[in-house]
């Protein structure tokens, strides 16, 4: 853990707002109307993150997210940040060869994706030897194409405290990728510093975020550079 500078690392911003807020309506998910407080949402990650690490995720690893929009979308991503790994996060609207150019191009070793992807991951599935480690949020209609971990059944007998992993804020954060409008999508890589002080100051000096405000995300999540 790290408490270094303005804001600390990025697993720390969530802890403070558990622990101001913690009761509080987090996320609401629009489409099923389920939703989590703070203190949920922190516990959940870290379930998560323990997870990641006793699925062998190490420090510095990086891992892939294919996503959409949905309840598990943000504590997958703040977990990923609270077990030290890298976050690689794919934007959905691309094709499978897209998917796979994401994961080589960021030596991801595990890759977290979404039951509505398994025919895309089945296809790239044998072409990322550094692939390691495949777990699978949801369920596949009909008989399962790609051999991978149980999100629900992997997450739910973890401790909900925080792993000790030691993370500083010029570790590598987050991958962001590039539209790609000049050539192929390019992997941009941002600190834990960076990130939490771009989030934090796009909150409150680009979006105007005061608190008791509730903010709808219409966008992708993955739609960020």
């Amino acid at each position: 853990m790290s408490n270094d500078g303005m804001w600390g690392v990025l697993p720390d911003v969530l802890d403070r707002a558990c622990a101001y807020y913690g009761e509080r309506t987090a996320i609401l998910d629009a489409a099923s109307g389920a939703s989590v407080t703070y203190r949920e949402l922190g516990q959940w990650r870290n379930r998560i993150a323990n997870a990641l690490i006793g699925a062998g995720v190490q420090k510095g690893d990086r891992i892939g997210l294919l996503m959409p929009n949905c309840l598990e979308f943000i504590p997958i991503q703040q977990a990923v940040w609270a077990a030290g790994a890298v976050l690689v996060q794919m934007p959905t609207r691309a094709a499978a060869d897209g998917f796979k150019s994401n994961l080589e191009q960021t030596d991801a070793t595990t890759l977290l994706y979404h039951a509505k992807f398994e025919d895309a991951v089945a296809t790239i599935r044998g072409q990322l030897p550094k692939l390691q480690t495949l777990i699978r949020v949801g369920t596949v209609e009909g008989a399962a194409k790609v051999d991978a971990l149980d999100f629900a059944t992997l997450v739910a007998a973890q401790s909900s405290q925080r792993p000790q992993v030691d993370i500083a804020e010029h570790d590598e954060a987050y991958v962001l990728f590039t539209s790609g409008s000049t050539g192929e999508p390019k992997g941009v890589v941002n600190s834990h510093f960076t990130w939490s002080h771009y989030s934090i100051s796009a909150g409150l000096e680009i979006a105007d975020i005061r608190f008791g405000e509730v903010f709808a995300h219409g966008a992708p999540l993955t739609h960020f550079t």
